[in-house]
C-alpha cells in the first residue's frame, strides 16, 4: 500500500499545449514570469521552471510574490519526488519547505495584489490552497518514509480532513486553477480524499477508508461500509477503488 501512495505523489498525471503571451518579448510582467514557470513545471522542465519562478521574484516589480514561491515550492517537491533514494532528495525536500512556508507570509496582502492582474489565467487566492496541498503532500512523504519530524497518522487525518472540509462542492479545489493553460495537473479534492483513504487503509482502518471514499462519491460500495462487518466483499472492492484511482503516467 506504500508504493501505491508513493506512486500517487510521484506520478500526477501532466499534458502540455500553449501559454497565449509572446515568451520572446523583450521584458515580460511579474505574472508572465509565473504563467512560464508554470508552463515549464507542466512540462517537467523543472530547472527552467524554477529560473522562471527566480526572475519574477528578483525583478521587484511586485511587493508580494508569494505565487512565485508557491511554484518553487512545488517544482522543488516535483524534483524531490523523482530523487527518492538520492542524496538529492532531503535538500530539495527542505528547499520545498522553505518556500511553501514563505509563500504563506502576507498572503491576505498578496491576494489583494493580484487582483491587478488581469491575464485569463490569474487568480487571487489560489497559492493558498496550493500551498495548503503542497504541505499535505509532503507531510505525508515524510510520514511515509518513517522521518524523526514527521507528522503522526493522528495528524495527518485531522489536517487533511479540515482541507476536505473547506475545500468540497462550491469550494472544490483543483489545482490547474490560476495556471496557465499549458498543461494539466491531476490533483483536486477528490485526490486528496483519495489520498486520505489510502493513509486509513495503510494503518488498517478499513471502516473509514471505506466511509470517506463512499461519503465523497468517490466510489460507489453497494455493501456499504460497515464499521462492524468489513467483508471480504468490501474489502475487495475498496481495493479496487484504491488501485482505479492511481494515476498513470
Amino acid at each position: 500500500m506504500k508504493k501505491i501512495i508513493f506512486l500517487y505523489i510521484i506520478f500526477l498525471s501532466i499534458a502540455c499545449e500553449s501559454l497565449g503571451v509572446n515568451e520572446l518579448t523583450e521584458e515580460m510582467s511579474y505574472y508572465e514570469y509565473v504563467g512560464f514557470g508554470w508552463t515549464n513545471f507542466y512540462q517537467r522542465n523543472y530547472f527552467v521552471a524554477l529560473d522562471y519562478f527566480d526572475t519574477a521574484i528578483q525583478i521587484n516589480e511586485v511587493e508580494f510574490t508569494n505565487s512565485a514561491n508557491v511554484g518553487k515550492a512545488w517544482t522543488y517537491l516535483m524534483m524531490a519526488n523523482e530523487s527518492l533514494g538520492s542524496s538529492l532528495l532531503e535538500s530539495r525536500r527542505d528547499s520545498a519547505n522553505f518556500y511553501f512556508n514563505k509563500s504563506s507570509e502576507n498572503s491576505l496582502e498578496a491576494s489583494e495584489l493580484y487582483n491587478e492582474c488581469d491575464y485569463e489565467f490569474c487568480c487571487n487566492d489560489c497559492f493558498i490552497k496550493d500551498c495548503e496541498v503542497g504541505k499535505i503532500y509532503s507531510d505525508v512523504s515524510r510520514y511515509l518514509n518513517y522521518e524523526q519530524d514527521a507528522l503522526t497518522y493522528e495528524n495527518l487525518v485531522i489536517n487533511i480532513s479540515a482541507f476536505l472540509q473547506d475545500n468540497s462542492d462550491e469550494n472544490f479545489y483543483d489545482f490547474n486553477n490560476g495556471k496557465p493553460n499549458t498543461g494539466s495537473f491531476n490533483l483536486n479534492s477528490n485526490s486528496i480524499v483519495f489520498l486520505l483513504a489510502q493513509l486509513h487503509f495503510l494503518n488498517e482502518d478499513l471502516y473509514n477508508s471505506c466511509l470517506i471514499l463512499d461519503q465523497n462519491e468517490v466510489c460507489d460500495f453497494s455493501e456499504g461500509c460497515l464499521q462492524n462487518n468489513i467483508s471480504n466483499d468490501l474489502i475487495e472492492s475498496l481495493l479496487n477503488c484504491l488501485s482505479s484511482f492511481t494515476p498513470i503516467q
